[in-house]
């Protein structure tokens, strides 16, 4: 990316991963095209906090990797599943939900060891999965109704990113075709 340096994406980057994993645990706010600003330097948009957050539970991974050794390896799969995209070299875009396919894995492997260890009764257990499931299966049903319209997702989009081109963008090339189909 012309103007962009390795560095800025990387203080990028680790902020990026931080919302990543948000979207993990709650998934709202979603975006088709995210506006995420640069990082210029290491404390510029507290790219310093989420470099020593990475730090910290990497730290934190490999000193307590026998005590729990699936959500180590889950953090340390996470990183490196994600790698190609979000550490030193620049790509267009910053963040892109698409990327978490397969580094969810990792996350996965976090929560299944937490999940192993929770000293709960078997009804507790399964309450709570069943809320958390029906939270993430509403919040999943109401995204995917907007994926059902080109004009609908791409206004989402508009709203969540106002100050791109881009999703304006793919709104005035969905409204000129006058699509109300589902998006290639």
């Amino acid at each position: 990316m012309e103007g962009l340096t390795w560095y800025q994406y990387f203080f990028t980057e680790c902020r990026v991963i931080w919302d990543y994993i948000r979207l993990f645990v709650l998934p709202f706010g979603q975006n088709l095209d995210p506006d995420i600003a640069i990082s210029q330097n290491i404390v510029s948009h507290g790219a310093i906090i989420g470099l020593l957050g990475l730090l910290a539970v990497s730290v934190l991974a490999l000193m307590y990797r026998w005590r729990f050794p699936i959500a180590s390896y889950g953090w340390f799969v996470f990183l490196i599943l994600l790698a190609p995209t979000s550490s030193f070299v620049p790509i267009r875009d910053p963040m892109a939900e698409r990327r978490m396919y397969l580094p969810f894995i990792g996350l996965l492997l976090v929560t299944v060891e937490f999940l192993r260890r929770w000293k709960a009764s078997r009804n507790t257990l399964i309450g709570s999965l069943a809320v958390v499931l029906l939270v993430e299966g509403a919040l999943t049903y109401q995204r995917n109704l907007l994926w059902g319209n080109a004009i609908d997702i791409w206004k989402d989009t508009v709203t969540k990113s106002p100050q791109k081109l881009r999703p304006r963008f793919q709104l005035a090339f969905s409204d000129f075709q006058g699509e109300r189909a589902l998006i290639p």
